[in-house]
């Protein structure tokens, strides 16, 4: 496994160009591989591109698609995107939690809401409503 995790973004950049011929599965699993190799080395703006690499493949896919991968996708670049630094987490975390909610998926809503968080208030001097609304709502399932 050590060996297949120095070559993954290798293998996920090689996948993800041959996808459109077929194997977007696969194509999906290197680039989150990739992304986890690249966020246990600190290097979370990689990290933060392969998720979106992900990401972008599972919704390229025709069909309707898997809503509780596209959650997880969501959860992963959320979380990436907060070590990065990157305000955007917030958006990605809020959605994957409210698609979570839709699909009546309580782990999951429940695992992006806890993720949401920078570990510190989110607005000074105000309240984040939508994340607040987000606990309420997990609270409840």
């Amino acid at each position: 496994m050590a060996r297949l995790d120095e070559r993954a973004a290798d293998l996920a950049h090689h996948f993800a160009e041959a996808a459109a011929g077929g194997g977007v599965e696969r194509a999906i699993g290197y680039a989150q591989r990739a992304a986890r190799v690249a966020a246990g080395a600190a290097a979370h703006d990689e990290a933060v591109g392969w998720y979106r690499r992900a990401l972008e493949l599972h919704d390229a896919e025709p069909g309707d698609g898997d809503d509780g991968a596209r959650v997880d996708l969501l959860i992963a670049l959320g979380g990436a995107e907060l070590a990065a630094g990157s305000p955007v987490y917030r958006d990605h975390l809020l959605a994957a939690g409210a698609m979570a909610q839709r699909l009546g998926d309580t782990e999951r809503m429940v695992r992006a809401t806890i993720a949401n968080t920078r570990g510190f208030y989110s607005e000074y001097g105000g309240v984040d409503q939508e994340r607040v609304d987000a606990l309420e709502a997990a609270l409840v399932v």
